[in-house]
Protein backbone atom coordinates (compact mmCIF):
# COMPACT_ATOMS: atom_id res chain seq x y z
CA UNK A 1 0.00 0.00 0.00
CA UNK A 2 1.77 3.14 -1.23
CA UNK A 3 0.86 6.79 -0.72
CA UNK A 4 0.26 7.11 -4.47
CA UNK A 5 -1.99 4.04 -4.38
CA UNK A 6 -4.00 5.59 -1.53
CA UNK A 7 -4.72 8.50 -3.88
CA UNK A 8 -5.16 6.79 -7.25
CA UNK A 9 -7.26 3.79 -6.17
CA UNK A 10 -10.17 5.80 -4.72
CA UNK A 11 -10.07 8.27 -7.62
CA UNK A 12 -10.30 5.37 -10.07
CA UNK A 13 -13.19 3.86 -8.10
CA UNK A 14 -15.09 7.14 -8.05
CA UNK A 15 -14.63 7.81 -11.77
CA UNK A 16 -15.61 4.23 -12.62
CA UNK A 17 -18.77 4.33 -10.51
CA UNK A 18 -19.75 7.73 -11.92
CA UNK A 19 -19.37 6.53 -15.52
CA UNK A 20 -21.17 3.24 -14.88
CA UNK A 21 -24.10 4.88 -13.10
CA UNK A 22 -24.43 7.60 -15.75
CA UNK A 23 -24.52 4.95 -18.50
CA UNK A 24 -27.04 2.88 -16.53
CA UNK A 25 -29.22 5.98 -16.14
CA UNK A 26 -28.95 6.85 -19.84
CA UNK A 27 -29.98 3.29 -20.72
CA UNK A 28 -32.97 3.58 -18.38
CA UNK A 29 -31.67 0.97 -15.93
CA UNK A 30 -30.87 3.11 -12.89
CA UNK A 31 -32.99 5.91 -11.41
CA UNK A 32 -31.61 9.45 -11.40
CA UNK A 33 -31.74 9.71 -7.60
CA UNK A 34 -29.31 6.78 -7.25
CA UNK A 35 -26.98 8.37 -9.80
CA UNK A 36 -27.13 11.67 -7.90
CA UNK A 37 -26.57 9.95 -4.58
CA UNK A 38 -23.53 8.01 -5.82
CA UNK A 39 -21.93 10.92 -7.66
CA UNK A 40 -22.77 13.38 -4.87
CA UNK A 41 -21.24 11.08 -2.25
CA UNK A 42 -18.10 10.62 -4.30
CA UNK A 43 -17.74 14.36 -4.94
CA UNK A 44 -18.04 15.11 -1.22
CA UNK A 45 -15.45 12.43 -0.41
CA UNK A 46 -13.11 13.70 -3.13
CA UNK A 47 -13.36 17.37 -2.10
CA UNK A 48 -12.98 16.51 1.59
CA UNK A 49 -9.95 14.33 0.80
CA UNK A 50 -8.29 17.19 -1.05
CA UNK A 51 -8.92 19.46 1.96
CA UNK A 52 -7.53 16.96 4.50
CA UNK A 53 -4.52 16.12 2.34
CA UNK A 54 -3.61 19.77 1.78
CA UNK A 55 -4.26 20.93 5.31
CA UNK A 56 -2.78 17.99 7.23
CA UNK A 57 -0.52 16.29 4.64
CA UNK A 58 -2.33 13.08 5.47
CA UNK A 59 -4.19 10.58 3.32
CA UNK A 60 -6.93 8.88 5.29
CA UNK A 61 -7.58 5.33 4.10
CA UNK A 62 -11.09 3.98 3.77
CA UNK A 63 -12.70 2.25 6.71
CA UNK A 64 -14.92 -0.83 6.95
CA UNK A 65 -18.20 1.08 6.53
CA UNK A 66 -16.82 2.69 3.37
CA UNK A 67 -15.75 -0.70 2.03
CA UNK A 68 -19.17 -2.19 2.74
CA UNK A 69 -20.76 0.80 0.96
CA UNK A 70 -18.64 0.15 -2.13
CA UNK A 71 -19.61 -3.54 -2.11
CA UNK A 72 -23.29 -2.63 -1.92
CA UNK A 73 -22.76 -0.29 -4.87
CA UNK A 74 -21.19 -3.16 -6.82
CA UNK A 75 -24.16 -5.43 -6.12
CA UNK A 76 -26.52 -2.63 -7.14
CA UNK A 77 -24.62 -2.18 -10.43
CA UNK A 78 -25.01 -5.90 -11.14
CA UNK A 79 -28.70 -5.69 -10.28
CA UNK A 80 -29.22 -2.80 -12.71
CA UNK A 81 -27.13 -4.35 -15.49
CA UNK A 82 -28.95 -7.68 -15.35
CA UNK A 83 -32.32 -6.22 -14.33
CA UNK A 84 -32.53 -8.28 -11.13
CA UNK A 85 -35.48 -6.56 -9.47
CA UNK A 86 -35.21 -8.31 -6.08
CA UNK A 87 -31.63 -7.07 -5.69
CA UNK A 88 -32.69 -3.58 -6.75
CA UNK A 89 -35.46 -3.61 -4.14
CA UNK A 90 -33.07 -4.76 -1.41
CA UNK A 91 -29.91 -2.84 -2.26
CA UNK A 92 -31.30 0.56 -3.35
CA UNK A 93 -32.53 1.34 0.19
CA UNK A 94 -29.38 -0.23 1.65
CA UNK A 95 -27.17 2.12 -0.35
CA UNK A 96 -29.03 5.11 1.09
CA UNK A 97 -28.50 3.76 4.62
CA UNK A 98 -24.82 3.03 4.02
CA UNK A 99 -24.11 6.38 2.37
CA UNK A 100 -25.49 8.02 5.51
CA UNK A 101 -23.56 5.63 7.78
CA UNK A 102 -20.29 6.09 5.88
CA UNK A 103 -20.69 9.87 5.92
CA UNK A 104 -21.22 9.78 9.67
CA UNK A 105 -18.35 7.33 10.12
CA UNK A 106 -15.81 9.40 8.17
CA UNK A 107 -16.95 12.67 9.75
CA UNK A 108 -16.77 11.15 13.22
CA UNK A 109 -13.28 9.76 12.55
CA UNK A 110 -12.08 13.16 11.31
CA UNK A 111 -13.33 15.01 14.41
CA UNK A 112 -11.95 12.36 16.79
CA UNK A 113 -8.53 12.61 15.13
CA UNK A 114 -8.68 16.40 15.26
CA UNK A 115 -9.71 16.43 18.91
CA UNK A 116 -7.04 13.91 19.94
CA UNK A 117 -4.31 15.94 18.25
CA UNK A 118 -3.57 13.30 15.59
CA UNK A 119 -4.20 15.93 12.92
CA UNK A 120 -1.68 18.73 12.93
CA UNK A 121 -2.40 21.74 10.71
CA UNK A 122 0.51 21.84 8.27
CA UNK A 123 -0.86 24.40 5.80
Amino acid sequence: MSELGKILDPIGDKISFAVVFIVLYLKGSAPLWIVGLVIGRDLVIFITSIFVTRKYKLILPSNMVGKITVNILCILVVAYIFNIKILEIIFAPLIVIFVILSTFSYTSRYYKMKKSGELKNLS
